[in-house]
């Protein structure tokens, strides 16, 4: 009862209790109360029928911002070449296309800026009983740094046959929708100098398409590393140089273009790439994109990567062409006393015809030399084949058809139906050009191995196939600073064929091609045994703007037979040597 007497006064108003004295003495009693009944009856107050307060919601620092990140996950971009399609256009945020975010300052703590804003996790709303409770001092937390964002791992992937070793590169998560290394696709350039102009391009959902001119968000730059290497593989051997918005271009204009130099370097093999960052996000590495290649749709390889040679002033390329008159008449004995022979001439590529491997298995003709010009001591050669039909020697059957050796690098490869069209003459097979870019001591060369139709009722015939692969070695798809032909052409020197090798084609504009062996040579190669006629050559065309390259020499080879009176083929072999003017 006592405790209902004191509960009954605190809950009086101080006017009824008189004083504060009042007060402390009925707070005394009622401790001695429940001291003497304590666990037994409960002391405390019941409790009132108010509602309860809800905790306040904790609120971010910072507005909400929309994601640029998000909405271009959403909508995935579709493939695209240099020629972007117009898309509906969807806006960024107003922040984020007029205002570039400040540097931060070392002084005070960092700003986030938009990008950070958008990848920052909500806190989780506060439960109420403990909000409610008193809050504690809060103690100041030291600035958290920037996080550092990794390098992109690698995968390497060796071809068999010689090329740089591919590199797939994880694509960088950023706001670039797409962009690529436009054009050209190799360089060439002296020692000492600078190189052409070299373009990329870059597409931006939302602003490259809507903003037509240079945008302050967005950067672009032009890289350059040693040969075989990546911005990523080894970043601290790669330099970079800004690139200048050039306009809008692509369907619709709405990709960027940006120009740029390689600074002057010394002479050697380099690859380049255009990067592009924007609102100071991570970088995106962006590789080729002409015929048919994506830049950063497909990822980004080692093998799309540009190619630039710089060209030491009084450098040489040695050049060779032989028919090799396929597996018959002791091809053991032939080939190996060739191997010695190429390997005392160091030449750096070679041009095979009649190219054969057993049908039966086996490796072709051209792997095999490979083999022994390293036995040889020449060093190490990689080779390249391609048949073009089936052939019969003594009821044996082989692949017949066309190859390359090559100690420089080869930068790509392809080969080419010859002709394009048309029904082929009666007792005519397939044939094709064999053609590869090469990074060469004299610059990217563009070089091709044929074997045109050999009857003599096929004249017309020759001449279309002429017309053809002149006009595949002038396209900018064989882009290089020469472009070079050899092989066995079946046709003499005074005829159509090889004339028409000298004349620009009309009206695709395809080059013009000088023989190599004007001058140096009679360049009378069948048969081997009593030359009288000549029906193998080496020709070579250069575009306007290429450094000038020169004959140095041209010459015949294996005009002696082996001892027992055996010849290294039925054809002579040619060779020739150019050099930067």
């Amino acid at each position: 009862m006592g405790c209902v007497f004191a509960l009954f006064f605190l809950e009086q108003p101080q006017t009824q209790v008189g004083s504060m004295k009042s007060q402390w003495i009925v707070s005394a009693f009622l401790v001695m109360c429940c001291l003497q009944w304590g666990g037994v009856i409960s002391c405390t107050p019941p409790p009132k029928d108010e509602p309860t307060k809800e905790a306040p919601a904790e609120t971010s620092a910072e507005p909400q911002r929309e994601s640029a990140k998000e909405t271009q996950q959403e909508d995935t971009p579709k493939e695209r070449t240099s020629e972007k399609t117009a898309e509906p256009n969807v806006e960024l945020p107003v922040e984020s296309i007029v205002e570039l975010p400040a540097e931060p300052n070392a002084d005070v703590p960092h700003e986030r800026t938009p990008r950070d804003t958008f990848e920052q996790q909500q806190e989780p709303i506060a439960d109420a009983a403990v909000a409610e409770q008193p809050p504690e001092p809060a103690t100041p937390e030291p600035a958290t740094p920037e996080p550092v964002i990794p390098e992109p791992s690698q995968e390497r992937m060796t071809p068999d046959w010689g090329t740089p070793d591919d590199i797939l590169l994880e694509k960088v998560q950023s706001n670039i929708n797409w962009a690529s290394l436009q054009w050209p696709p190799s360089v060439t350039f002296k020692e000492g100098k600078a190189s052409r102009a070299i373009y990329g391009q870059v597409y931006v959902k939302g602003l490259t398409d809507t903003v037509k001119a240079a945008h302050p968000g967005l950067r672009a730059e032009l890289g350059f590393g040693p040969w075989g290497t990546t911005p990523h593989s080894h970043p601290a051997q790669w330099k970079w140089v800004s690139a200048t918005y050039v306009k809008n271009t692509g369907l619709g204009s709405n990709n960027h273009e940006y120009s740029a130099t390689l600074p002057a370097q010394q002479a050697g093999l380099y690859h380049y790439a255009y990067r592009y960052s924007l609102y100071k996000g991570p970088w995106q590495v962006a590789d080729r994109s002409d015929y048919g290649r994506k830049g950063t749709d497909d990822g980004v390889t080692l093998r799309e990567l540009g190619v630039a040679v710089v060209v030491k002033v009084g450098a040489t390329f040695r050049i060779g062409a032989m028919n090799l008159h396929c597996l018959i008449e002791s091809p053991n004995t032939r080939f190996q006393a060739l191997a010695k022979q190429w390997a005392t001439l160091q030449l750096d590529v070679i041009g095979l015809q009649e190219v054969c491997a057993p049908s039966a298995g086996g490796a072709d003709s051209a792997k095999t030399l490979a083999t022994l010009l390293k036995k040889a001591g020449a060093g190490t050669y990689h080779s390249i084949f391609v048949p073009t039909h089936t052939a019969t020697h003594g009821g044996v059957s082989y692949q017949e058809g066309l190859g390359l050796l090559t100690r420089v690098p080869v930068i790509e490869h392809h080969h080419t139906p010859l002709p394009a069209t048309g029904t082929p003459p009666t007792g005519a097979f397939p044939r094709k050009m064999l053609w590869a870019r090469l990074a060469t001591p004299v610059g990217v060369v563009s070089l091709g191995s044929i074997h045109l139709s050999y009857r003599s009722d096929h004249e017309s015939w020759r001449v279309k196939q002429v017309d053809t692969l002149k006009d595949v070695l002038s396209s900018n798809e064989a882009w290089g600073n020469a472009r070079i032909v050899v092989g066995d052409f079946n046709a003499k020197q005074q005829t159509t064929p090889i004339t028409n090798m000298g004349k620009q084609n009309q009206p695709t504009g395809a080059m013009a091609f000088s023989d190599l062996l004007k001058g140096y040579d009679t360049g009378l190669t069948f048969p081997a045994k009593n030359p009288s006629i000549r029906i193998d050559f080496l020709f070579m065309a250069q575009p306007s703007a290429a450094l000038p390259l020169q004959a140095k020499d041209g010459k015949r080879l294996f005009l002696k037979p082996l001892s027992g009176g055996i010849y290294l083929s039925d054809h002579l072999g040619l060779r020739a040597t150019l050099g930067v003017q």
